[in-house]
């Protein structure tokens, strides 16, 4: 692909001028469930302060269905038969749009296009079809489920032991896609990543090969965890909720939510966020890059389905990633320096470094590569110098960013 079209002239200017990035506030609704009878609560997870919604009793599970409503499980009410109840609710305003009993305790849903998926504590998974809550499909396993997910052809299982299978829905043949030595409290998928919820802790592994690539703490039981853009939004049941920079592994921030209008704690059990941001991510996030041996480092770039048909460019930094820049109200965490200038116009020691994104791949996301080589004869006093890269997603039309990714860091060794 030739260098031009690029974003030159809103990106030029805000290399020349320094431009500061501002972090980036979740604009998406956030919709949140308590396992106490407290009503169902929304807004925007950034502020902290949520709003009542339908007021449904205490709730096992919550997930956006496939069409743009929510479906929302209550748990048997104490003293009466083991039935729960599925409920499919208007996102605009929690207006009750069907609902349908199910036996037992329903533990975990997960959306399947025009299916849902039920788990109840018996090892019971149900497929229903989401308008009318119709079984279209029953199955028994030996394992407890602790948690759903689905991409809407491969179901996933988390198990009370640690253990995540995984089956196409059209089929449910189970294998075993990976372990993690912890009961799982929660499931949630984003591009070729499955996040792996435990307590104290969110795990990332491919899910195409079952690899971990990368673990990180937080400061709640991560009892549940959805995706905005490029953070993680983990809710706890002490009624806190953490986002976190699945790369870099840190806490951007952390707190008890409060609802208007309710009194008492509100341990979360289950939380959605509706219409996410899309995501574009940077792996590996750490790599080593060796003077002697002179090898390539590998990136993998990827990006959420509506970001495919838009090019992308890949530029570096060696003065860090905070405060970065903010190019079309897009942050972009790089700082302005010499080695940003010689990537945006193109350095020898990027490859791929503009292009676009390719869904020839089993999973069907949007993924590239690029690679970063060293050139030779480069200078031991370089040895110890941290490189961070990002790449930037741009309307081919406008030449407007529109998404960034986390910064991947690569150090210089001998």
């Amino acid at each position: 692909m030739p260098r031009t079209p690029t974003p030159s002239i809103r990106l030029a200017a805000a290399l020349l001028a320094g431009a500061v990035a501002t972090a980036p506030a979740l604009a998406e609704t956030l919709v949140v469930g308590s396992d106490l009878p407290r009503p169902l609560a929304h807004g925007d997870v950034a502020v902290g302060l949520l709003e009542e919604m339908t007021d449904l009793g205490a709730v096992s599970a919550l997930v956006p269905a496939d069409d743009g409503s929510i479906l929302v499980a209550s748990p048997p009410t104490p003293g009466a038969p083991a039935t729960s109840t599925i409920h499919r609710l208007s996102a605009d305003d929690g207006a009750v749009l069907a609902q349908w009993s199910i036996p037992g305790e329903v533990v975990a849903l997960a959306p399947a296009g025009d299916d849902v998926w039920s788990a109840t504590a018996d090892g019971r998974l149900t497929r229903h079809d989401a308008g009318t809550g119709g079984a279209l499909a029953v199955m028994h396993t030996h394992r407890w489920t602790t948690a759903l997910a689905s991409d809407g052809a491969l179901l996933y299982q988390g198990t009370s032991n640690g253990e995540v299978h995984a089956a196409p829905v059209a089929n449910p043949i189970w294998k075993l896609a990976m372990k993690v030595f912890a009961p799982i409290e929660s499931l949630s998928l984003r591009g070729t990543w499955l996040l792996v919820g435990v307590k104290g802790h969110v795990y990332i592994h491919e899910r195409d090969t079952g690899k971990f690539i990368y673990g990180y703490n937080v400061p709640n039981d991560a009892a549940t965890i959805a995706l905005s853009g490029n953070q993680v939004v983990v809710g706890g049941r002490d009624g806190s909720i953490a986002l976190v920079d699945p790369n870099a592994g840190t806490v951007a921030e952390h707190g008890a939510i409060s609802v208007r209008g309710t009194a008492g704690p509100y341990p979360i059990a289950a939380l959605a966020v509706l219409d996410p941001a899309p995501f574009a991510h940077l792996t590996p996030p750490l790599s080593f890059a060796s003077i002697g041996a002179g090898n390539p480092i590998a990136f993998d770039l990827e990006v959420s389905p509506e970001l495919a048909g838009r090019p992308y460019l890949l530029l570096g930094s060696v003065s860090g990633t905070t405060p970065g820049l903010t190019v079309d109200g897009v942050s972009i965490p790089l700082n302005p320096d010499p080695y940003l200038v010689l990537t945006f116009h193109g350095s020898p020691t990027l490859a791929g470094a503009l292009g676009g994104f390719d869904v020839d791949n089993p999973l069907g996301v949007p993924v590239a590569n690029a690679s970063l080589k060293l050139p030779a004869g480069l200078s031991p006093v370089a040895v110890g110098l941290t490189l961070e890269h990002a790449f930037l997603v741009y309307d081919p039309n406008t030449l407007t960013v529109v998404a960034a990714s986390n910064a991947a860091r690569t150090i210089v060794t001998p």
